[in-house]
């Protein structure tokens, strides 16, 4: 028998469809005080869900994840400035932290209170869609495509839940997301913006210094002829996209996608940062907002609407040689953690699926086996 003298995780979905603090109740028995109510007198309205947002990779077993949260967007929820009454997020992590290996990877319980079942559905999936984490593998979209999943919808739920639908739930991956043509276009558009931000500031220091001189203006402008130049993109499976952009004006760009001796047809655009993340893009069929972060190494993560990052590397005019180093001969730490039992010694033959090292992180211990002989 176990005995918990405390709340439960889940303790958020008894409040909400209570109405109570369940963590004041404690405070007042704890100063001698009788509850507030008795379970009689306890009524109950709605429906409430929760979800745990955690740093871990569903692609690789959940493996918990350790590092630092670069950009974290929070749905709107009761405690924004423009308040969101049904929404619930209990965290005590913010932008810029760092999740350590010593400790539960959870970032935060995402709660929400419906009029029924399908209503807190619904508002769970608005919020997740709404949550943009960059730093860490997450499992958002992993939840999106849980409330998603007709069984679940369906409430066919038990404990057996992903086993049993494993093979809808992955059939797609949710953090390794390899780009299609609107994230490569949107991810070129970026690069041009903030590069051009950056030089509108430089621009304007030169200007105060040489009286206006046209000479010392850094953009793209030329003489008779349209700026032609080119990108280079890779993605997180080191797959390359080569793009053309031509320059129209300061905001407005035609550009496509070369891919050896096949080009595409350049697509115009015009563009227009809505703030350092968000850039408003518009062509002759659509007009959109992409919420984005560009890292320290030059890689934009573009947010997508549906759920998930996009990752590309933009490598700039000068393509760079393939500098990466073959792995083949190394064992690598999915992630970092204390080795606690090596089972090989110097000269032994490895087969492939041969326990190797013994990993614990996170209060759990990892087997690393070998990947081939």
């Amino acid at each position: 028998m176990e005995m918990n003298t405390r709340l439960q995780v889940e303790h958020p979905i008894s409040e909400e469809i209570t109405g109570q603090d369940f963590v004041e109740w404690q405070f007042r028995v704890a100063r001698d005080e009788k509850l507030p109510l008795r379970q009689d007198q306890l009524k109950i309205n709605g429906h409430a869900l929760e979800a745990r947002v955690y740093a871990e990779d569903p692609d690789n077993n959940f493996l918990p994840q350790s590092g630092k949260i670069y950009y974290l967007r929070e749905p709107r929820n009761r405690d924004s400035d423009i308040p969101d009454p049904h929404v619930r997020v209990d965290t005590g992590v913010r932008e810029g932290d760092e999740v350590s290996i010593f400790f539960d990877p959870m970032i935060s319980k995402l709660i929400v209170h419906g009029a029924d079942r399908h209503d807190a559905i619904t508002k769970m999936h608005r919020a997740l869609l709404d949550y943009k984490i960059v730093g860490l593998r997450n499992n958002i979209s992993f939840l999106l495509k849980v409330l998603e999943e007709k069984a679940y919808i369906e409430n066919n739920v038990d404990t057996d839940f992903i086993q049993k639908y494993k093979e809808s739930l992955f059939a797609k991956p949710f953090t390794l997301i390899l780009p299609v043509k609107k994230d490569i276009l949107s991810t070129a558009l970026i690069e041009l913006m903030t590069e051009k931000r950056k030089t509108d500031v430089k621009t304007q220091l030169v200007r105060s210094i040489s009286k206006g001189s046209p000479w010392y203006i850094q953009d793209a402008f030329r003489v008779n002829y349209n700026y032609t130049r080119q990108i280079k993109l890779i993605d997180q499976k080191d797959n390359s996209y080569e793009v053309e952009i031509r320059y129209i004006s300061q905001n407005e760009f035609d550009i496509r996608i070369v891919d050896g001796e096949f080009k595409t047809d350049f697509i115009r655009f015009s563009c227009k940062l809505l703030s350092n993340n968000l850039l408003e893009i518009e062509s002759s069929t659509e007009k959109k907002i992409v919420e984005f972060y560009v890292d320290s190494e030059s890689r934009v993560h573009t947010m997508r609407k549906e759920g998930g990052n996009v990752v590309l590397k933009v490598m700039v005019d000068n393509f760079e040689g393939d500098a990466a180093v073959s792995s083949s001969n190394m064992i690598v730490s999915p992630m970092p953690g204390k080795i606690v039992k090596l089972f090989m010694k110097k000269g032994d033959k490895v087969k492939k699926g041969q326990q190797i090292i013994s990993l614990e992180s996170m209060k759990m211990e990892y087997l690393i086996k070998a990947e081939r002989d």
